[in-house]
């Protein structure tokens, strides 16, 4: 018998440096890094790597301005320019039973239109965003996300989140992407977490 991530002494080394636990081996994601969420307008992960799936995860952020928008932009050239013209992506989000679509936007707008972002205090969000084979090429890519918003109504409430858009800007592979407010910045609290999954 195989006793799972060194309980006797045996470990699976894995690509990232380090131990394939039982979870891993379930589900087949892979932890790749934490990172505390900083005081800009803008998150931008670079370096996704080809040949994995990855989810993406904005856990216990919050807002400096009141009733803001979370959008989401991929790039194909490491970070050096986001995909943001005005038909780059389709999307459809919907935000405690509150539609919000497009067929040709600047970005991936994660909350419904009206149901900004709270600020205030103690006010909190997550949403964890799944990219589905984003090394790979000659396709449109596919963008899953899901979360919780504290939205910005006078007495804020906490509203599932979830959706689903796609990049139309080209088809090449994508290596980065971005969170991005519509105003504003984010509150330096909270953190960013990635996984990945190998695809074969």
């Amino acid at each position: 018998m195989i006793t799972l991530h060194g309980t006797n002494g045996i470990t699976f080394p894995d690509a990232v440096g380090g131990a394939v636990d039982g979870a891993d081996l379930l589900t087949g994601w892979q932890f790749v890094s934490i990172t505390s969420i900083t005081a800009a307008n803008n998150l931008n992960i670079t370096g996704l790597a080809a040949g994995y799936d990855y989810q993406i995860i904005l856990e216990n952020f919050d807002v400096a301005t009141d009733s803001c928008d979370l959008y989401f932009r991929i790039s194909d050239d490491g970070g050096s320019n986001y995909e943001a013209d005005a038909a780059d992506y389709d999307y459809f989000t919907d935000q405690a039973n509150t539609g919000n679509s497009s067929t040709g936007a600047a970005q991936i707008q994660m909350n419904s239109t009206g149901r900004g972002i709270a600020n205030d205090a103690g006010s909190t969000s997550y949403m964890a965003v799944t990219m589905v084979n984003p090394g790979g090429t000659g396709f449109f890519h596919q963008i899953l996300y899901e979360g919780m918003i504290t939205d910005e109504s006078a007495t804020p409430q906490l509203e599932s989140v979830r959706g689903a858009g796609r990049s139309k800007g080209g088809t090449a592979a994508i290596d980065a992407c971005q969170f991005i407010l519509s105003t504003g910045n984010f509150v330096a609290q909270g953190s960013i977490l990635i996984y990945r999954r190998a695809r074969s």
